[in-house]
This record gives structure tokens, sequence and C-alpha cells, in this order.
């Protein structure tokens, strides 16, 4: 559960488990993504943080300036707890600016396709911190119209490191890129994916990874808020040290209101 007192644009205090802002697929709607899913490098950290897919209980200040355009989120969170242990809180910052339509009071999530009916151009930046653990990131996401009728992209680089806290969160840095075509008259979307995780320390090179995506979305009812779609995807993981493996699937979804 979460709620928001929005006391004015400039200034609200939202709280409860909240989702946490340290990038932007976490706070896109799951159920408006333009791919088939959210990205692999989505909650990186979700286990060591003892999260809840991606939600963490306490506080979030947020609001808009600049007629809107500039979004700051700062969050003041339980985090990991230790056992007997009063350690620090979680402390996650966020700024966003948007250059077209403005994208005011989401909650809990962003849109992800909007189906040429607006012209989204967003850049975002966090940060993310409890003891000796930090994240950074830096995203960007794309819709706009055009004439067959929309190109949707995001592209999302994280650094993390879980220091001293969490050994079990080597010094790494995931970077993805992905982009689609709705096709309006034909209510379908072709999409690719390139996805990257990189390990920063040479004992843990063995574990670096490259993703390749690519599907085909059909939209039989796109002005009805996507509450109806078929998602065929198809993804090659190609670890530097083992096997590669190949994902087929076939994805419907509904949505009732």
């Amino acid at each position: 559960a979460v709620g928001e007192w929005r006391i004015a644009k400039e200034f609200n205090i939202q709280f409860g488990e909240i989702l946490v802002p340290v990038n932007r697929w976490i706070i896109t709607s799951s159920t408006s993504t333009f791919m088939l899913d959210q990205s692999a490098y989505n909650l990186p950290t979700n286990t060591q943080l003892q999260a809840n897919a991606g939600r963490d209980t306490g506080f979030m200040f947020r609001g808009y300036f600049f007629c809107d355009r500039l979004e700051y989120r700062s969050l003041f969170l339980q985090g990991f707890r230790q056992p007997g242990v009063k350690n620090s809180p979680r402390f996650t910052e966020r700024l966003q600016w948007n250059f077209f339509d403005t994208e005011v009071y989401n909650m809990p999530s962003f849109t992800g396709v909007n189906y040429g009916n607006r012209k989204i151009l967003a850049l975002g930046a966090a940060y993310d911190t409890q003891g000796a653990y930090k994240l950074a990131s830096a995203d960007m996401f794309l819709d706009f119209p055009i004439d067959l009728g929309s190109f949707e992209s995001t592209i999302a680089y994280q650094y993390i490191n879980g220091g001293t806290l969490f050994t079990t969160l080597p010094e790494e840095s995931t970077f993805s890129i992905e982009a689609g075509v709705f096709i309006k008259k034909a209510k379908i979307s072709p999409i690719v994916r390139y996805e990257q995780k990189t390990f920063n320390q040479t004992i843990n090179e063995g574990k670096n990874e490259n993703r390749y995506v690519a599907g085909l979305n059909f939209y039989p009812y796109p002005k009805a808020e996507n509450n109806f779609n078929i998602k065929l995807w198809y993804q090659r993981v190609t670890p530097k040290v083992g096997y590669a493996t190949n994902e087929f699937t076939v994805q419907m979804q509904v949505m009732y209101f």
C-alpha cells in the first residue's frame, strides 16, 4: 500500500511501500511496457536490499518546477536491516527533465507506450545509497509521434557497487538500449533490444554477458489503454563463460477496468 499527500505541485509526500526510482524501468507500468518485459537489470539490488519487487518502505518527497518539466524525488527508506544492529537507512534521489509533454503525478508508474498520442523526451538520473553500497544511473525515454504511428526508445546505464555492506554485489555496470515502432494502421510494433552487464574486477569478468532481443507486438485495441495485446519475443543470452541460451516467448496480456 502507498499513499500521497499532495500539498502543492512543488512539494508532495508519498508514504508506504514505495517503488524506488533507481531507473526509468522500475517506475514504468508493467501493463504498458513496449517490450515484452522490463529490462533484465531493472532490479539489480532487490535481494541485497530486502526489497519487494523494487519497493521499499519509507517516505518520498517529490515536486515539479519550471512548468512541470523538472521532477525531483527524494526518498528516505528502510533498506537492508542487519539483525541486532542499528545500521544506516537507505537514501535515493532522482531528477527528471521532460522536454515536450510532461508526466505529472504518475502514481505509481509512468506509461510505457502512448500509441502516438503524446510527444515525450525525458532525461533522468538517480543515486541510491546505504552505508558503503551505492548505485548511480542515467536514462533517456523517447516516445515520438511519426507518420506511421510512433517511435519509442529507452536507453539506460547503471553503475553498482555493493562495497563492504554487500560483498555479493561486486562492482559492475549495466547498459540497455531498446527501440520499436508502433505502426498504427497495422496495429503492430516490431521491437529490438540490446543489453550488457560488465564486471569491473578481473576476478568477476567471467560473469560478463550480452543479451540480444527481437520481437513483434500486436495491439488489437490501441485506444483502449493497452488492455489487450499479444507479444512474440526472441532473446539470446551470451555469457563470457559457458553456453549461450535462446529463449522464445509468446505472451497474451489482458487488463480489465
